[in-house]
């Protein structure tokens, strides 16, 4: 994922401040995923494919309720 010192795609970018956001806020994330439409439309299929994965881990997370400590560090702050 993108951090904010470091070079990342404008999709990476805004991934990480809806994640940031959403710990900050005291909620979980399990990643992200997007594409720009300028990348054709391969990439939104590609994506497409990614989001189905990520919704599978997804259930998965909160079936296990999974423990993400480094966001947990985030919720105690």
């Amino acid at each position: 994922m993108c951090e904010v010192n470091s070079y990342c795609s404008v999709v990476d970018f805004v991934l990480y401040i809806m994640n940031n956001y959403i710990t900050q806020c005291g909620g979980n994330t399990v990643g992200g995923v997007g594409c720009s439409m300028a990348e054709g439309p391969s990439a939104m299929k590609a994506a497409i494919e990614k989001s189905h994965e990520m919704g599978k881990d997804l259930v998965e997370a909160i079936k296990k309720k999974r423990k993400y400590p480094e966001q947990d560090v985030v919720h105690e702050a």
